[in-house]
This record gives structure tokens, C-alpha cells and sequence, in this order.
């Protein structure tokens, strides 16, 4: 069953960080860099490896005002320059470079400053110019955070922080990428890290990190760090402590912290999710829904919302309402099993609701995909077979279907329902003699009732009819409610001479449903079997079938 994701303060935690990232102040002496460093590439080209090629890439092309050098904003003799490259110019070029981009970034600096204006083309064109300036990268990394563009932030934010790892601010850019990606352990190390070398670069650091201790359980390290945090924030002291009811089982307690929290004006992201997956798990569907609609409207792109509400309208009863925010989801997710497996789900169940035709289609083409996309990356990977397989069957792709049911029957946990799926695939490819061998192996026979009726009906198509009433009476034993089960047995029951047997079956099915008219034609044909033609015309009548003569 699908549930909510458990809050993670990605957005809310990332705004924290870019207030941080807006200014520039000293940073003391750094510790070690806090991830291993690849190959820096050679002693001539220093730096020529996967990260310089990530890191020019985010530099994004130079703007086409900039190749003007009479249009520019800034007149530059430099062409855009790669930081391998940069070392292996003569150290007059390279001080001349040093000098004109230190030029760039103060403009781009006036122009944020006093115009107000965007400054991240000037900052990445000072980068091009001189691939050594960490303040443009510190600046460039915030902003394209800012703009959530996550993996051009990260590569710069790497870069410049192999150049100076003791960037405090560099540290608090690299946390908001890791908290978009799901990383609490690499966002609280990063964010240690910053806060380690400079805390003043991060004024709302402490507090980043209090949410990510407390979501990891350590509730005296964040009191600690809320304790010695220069600003203080009521709805994030409520939202611990709901963190922590939560973890002590206490539900009603963690909502009320978590709607307390919400009241307060500066209740970030993080606070609503909770307070969404406290309401869905009080099964408060319309409060969560509210609360999950609340932290979308702060962050559109926020995962654990995105999923929570998902969750919700499909305990609403609107699965496809909730499809649309799954599938953003898995796309941002491609290799989460749990992402893919919830779009499958969420769009099999709306398209099985749907009416036939285009729209029907579409959503069924999403679940198999979903599907496939779990069984390649190993996640519920039986379950996601079973479910496929039913869906190509429904679709009318049984060779496909076989194909998966035939990989279930290696699965002990899934055997019987590879049995019964491999004999749906038969029969739909009009082969009754493959459904029987399928559900017949001597060590392994047909036990629940599902795979018994399929074995009576594949016995009738072949004329077996004895061996079909024994198959349906034995389903029917099992199952004694189902209908359709109870209908072909009588009729197998009739057909292999046992009428008396027939009449007993199909007489129940007349009482439960006295004008069904199929029911009252099979107990009809019966009754004629037994000469006893008046009876037998009084139902027909009654099932409206004109009188023969």
C-alpha cells in the first residue's frame, strides 16, 4: 500500500541556506576536504578530469551580448577559458585574467547591489575568464540554487570548493543540492562543515542542521543547536518537538506540534509534510490534503508533498487525480523503485476506472512502463511481474504476459499465481491444452479456486467435461459465493450427463437471482434434458426468450 514519504526539509532547509549564500564574509583556515578528490589530471593540466568538464558545462554557453565586445556590458579581450587550461598559460596571462575578472565580478556585485538586477551572467562570465574565482563560484553556486538548477550548482559548488575548501558558503550551496537529492547524511555533512569553518557565512545554519538531527532521532544535539543559533524560530522548536512525538508513537501529539508549527508565518515546507502525513495517518484525508496543497503552494517541486498528496487523493477515491504529481515524482526520480512502483499503481487503478478508449490507454501505458521500470531496477520485482502481467493480458498481449508468468513460476511466494496467469495467457491465445498443462504439474497441482475455474474452463473448451465439473466443483467448494464459478459448473455438470446435479446448482443461482436471464435458460435447458418441457418454457418466458414451436 502506498503511503506518504516522511518529511524531508529539502526546500524549506534550502531557503535557509540561500540567505546564507547572498554575502560574502572571511572564512578561517579549512579542515580537509570532506569528499575524495578524482583524478586532478596531470602535472601540465592540472584539474583535466570529469568534474573541470562538469563544471564547464554548468557555465552554461557564453550570452550572445557578451561576444560583442563593443555591446558587452564588460569589454574583455579573454575568450572563455577551461580551469586546466587556465594553469597552462604564462603567469602574466593568467594575472591578466585574474585582474579583468575580478573586474566582471565587481560589476556583477554594482549591478546586484545597487540596480537590482541579475548578476549570475556577469559572476559565470568572470568564472569563464578566470576559473579560479571562488567568490564568483560561491555567488553563481547560490544563485543557481536559488533557480533550482540543482546539477549546475553542484558542479560549481565542487569545483570551487577543490579550489578552496574552507568556503563556507560553497559547503551550505552543496548542502541545499544534497537536500534536494535526498541526502540528509551528505547535507548534515556539508553543512557541519560549513558551519565548522565559518558560522557567521551560514546565519541560519544551526538551524538546518537542528531539522536534520531531529529527523535522524539525536533531539539533544538539535535542541543543542537551536540553543546557540543567533535567530530564533518558534515553528521550527514546534516542529522538533512533533519530530519527536512521532518517533515516540504519539501521533495526535506530533499533529498538534506540527499545526502549531503551521501557524506560525514562517513555517517552511517541511512543517506542512508533516503535518500532511500526521493527518493521513489519522486518516484526516481532507486535512491532509489541505496541508500537502499548502507545502506545494510554498514549493511546487517539494517531493514528499508531491507524494503525500498523491496518497491522499487515492484514498479520496481519485486515483487519477493523483497521477500527474506521481509522475513528476518518478521523473525526478527515474531510479527510486518505490517512485515507480506508486505511478504504476496509482495509474492502473485510474485506468481500470476510466472508460475505454484513449485516456484509458494512455494511463495503462503508464503503469506498464512504471512496472518495467521496477522490475529493471529490482524493486518488488514479483509483485511488479504478477501486476504486468495482468495489465498486458488486459491489453491483449498475452505472448507478453506468458513471458512474465513464465518467470513467476521460478518464485516459490508467486508460483500459484504464475500458474494462473500462464493459463489466462493460453486461453486467450486459444490454446486450452497449454492452460491445462500449466495448472496441471504433478508437483505442483492446482490448489486455490482462481487457478480450478480456469482449469474447468480450459477441460469444457476441450470437450472434457467430466474433468471440467470435477475442477469447477472443487472451485465452487472453495468459493461458493462467486457466481460465474457456480454457473459453469452447472453447466459442465449438465453437460457431462449429471442433470440431476445441474438442476441442484443452477436452481440455487435462479433463487439468488431470479430474473437472470442466463441462469433461468441453463436451468431451463435442463429441466428440457429431463422432460420436463413446461417447467423449462415458464423460464424461458421468464428469462423473455419467445415460445419455440
Amino acid at each position: 500500500m502506498m503511503q506518504p514519504s516522511p518529511a524531508f526539509p529539502s526546500r524549506a532547509l534550502g531557503a535557509l541556506l540561500l540567505v546564507a549564500a547572498a554575502g560574502w564574509l572571511g572564512c578561517a583556515s579549512p579542515p580537509p576536504p570532506l569528499l575524495p578528490v578524482e583524478n586532478w589530471g596531470d602535472a601540465a593540466r592540472p584539474y583535466g578530469d570529469s568534474l573541470e568538464a562538469q563544471a564547464w558545462e554548468a557555465l552554461g554557453p557564453r550570452p550572445a551580448a557578451f561576444q560583442d565586445r563593443n555591446a558587452a556590458p564588460h569589454s574583455q579581450p579573454h575568450e572563455p577559458v577551461r580551469l586546466g587550461d587556465f594553469y597552462a598559460l604564462t603567469p602574466a596571462e593568467r594575472a591578466l585574467r585574474v585582474s579583468d575578472a575580478e573586474a566582471v565580478y565587481r560589476l556583477a556585485i554594482r549591478d546586484r547591489v545597487f540596480a537590482g538586477k541579475d548578476s549570475l551572467a556577469l559572476l559565470l562570465d568572470a568564472i569563464r575568464i578566470d576559473p579560479t574565482h571562488v567568490t564568483a563560484y560561491e555567488l553563481a553556486g547560490a544563485a543557481l540554487l536559488e533557480q533550482r538548477e540543482f546539477a549546475r550548482a553542484k558542479a560549481l559548488a565542487l569545483q570551487g570548493l577543490r579550489l578552496e575548501p574552507g568556503s563556507a558558503r560553497l559547503w551550505g550551496v552543496l548542502a541545499g543540492v544534497y537536500l534536494h537529492e535526498q541526502d540528509p547524511d551528505r547535507a548534515a555533512r556539508a553543512l557541519r562543515r560549513g558551519l565548522e569553518i565559518d558560522a557567521r557565512a551560514i546565519p541560519d545554519g544551526r538551524q538546518s542542521l537542528a531539522v536534520l538531527e531531529s529527523n535522524a532521532g539525536h533531539w539533544a544535539t538539535a535542541e543543542s543547536l537551536l540553543a546557540a543559533s543567533p535567530t530564533s524560530s518558534p515553528a521550527l522548536a514546534r516542529y522538533i518537538d512533533g519530530r519527536q512525538a512521532l518517533a515516540a508513537g504519539d501521533i495526535e501529539g506530533a499533529r498538534d506540534a506540527f499545526a502549531e508549527a503551521a501557524a506560525f508565518p514562517d513555517a517552511q515546507t517541511a512543517v506542512f509534510v508533516e503535518l500532511g502525513n500526521a493527518e493521513y495517518a489519522l486518516a484526516h484525508y481532507t486535512a491532509a490534503d489541505a496541508a500537502f496543497t499548502r507545502a506545494l503552494q510554498l514549493d511546487p517541486g517539494e517531493l514528499a508533498a508531491l507524494t503525500g498528496r498523491a496518497v491522499v487523493q487515492r484514498a479520496l477515491g481519485h486515483p487519477a487525480a493523483a497521477v500527474p504529481a506521481l509522475a513528476q515524482v518518478a521523473a525526478r526520480k527515474p531510479r527510486d523503485g518505490a517512485a515507480q512502483f506508486n505511478l504504476a499503481g496509482a495509474s492502473l487503478d485510474a485506468a481500470q476506472r476510466a472508460p475505454r478508449g484513449t485516456c484509458a490507454d494512455s494511463l495503462f501505458t503508464i503503469s506498464e512502463q512504471a512496472f518495467s521500470a521496477c522490475i529493471e531496477l529490482g524493486y518488488q520485482t514479483a509483485d511488479a511481474l504478477e501486476r504486468r502481467a495482468h495489465l498486458r493480458l488486459r491489453r491483449g498481449a498475452a505472448a507478453d504476459a506468458a513471458a512474465d508468468a513464465r518467470l513467476l513460476l521460478d518464485l516459490p511466494t508467486h508460483r500459484a499465481a504464475g500458474q494462473v496467469l500462464c493459463a489466462r495467457a493460453a486461453l486467450a491465445q486459444k490454446d486450452p491444452a497449454g492452460a491445462v498443462r500449466a495448472l496441471t504439474p504433478v508437483e505442483h497441482p492446482p490448489q486455490s479456486a482462481a487457478a480450478l475455474f480456469l482449469l474447468g474452463k480450459a477441460y469444457t473448451q476441450l470437450g472434457r467435461h467430466a474433468e471440467a465439473a470435477a475442477a469447477l466443483q472443487r472451485a465452487h467448494a472453495l468459493d461458493p459465493q462467486d457466481w460465474t464459478t457456480a454457473m459453469n459448473l452447472g453447466v459442465a455438470l449438465s453437460e457431462s450427463g449429471q442433470l440431476a446435479a445441474a438442476e441442484r446448482v443452477l436452481r440455487t443461482l435462479v433463487e439468488k437471482r431470479p430474473g437472470d436471464p442466463v441462469a433461468l435458460q441453463n436451468l431451463a435447458a435442463v429441466l428440457q434434458r429431463r422432460g420436463r418441457r413446461a417447467e423449462a418454457q415458464r423460464l424461458l418466458e421468464r428469462a423473455g426468450i419467445p415460445r419455440t414451436h
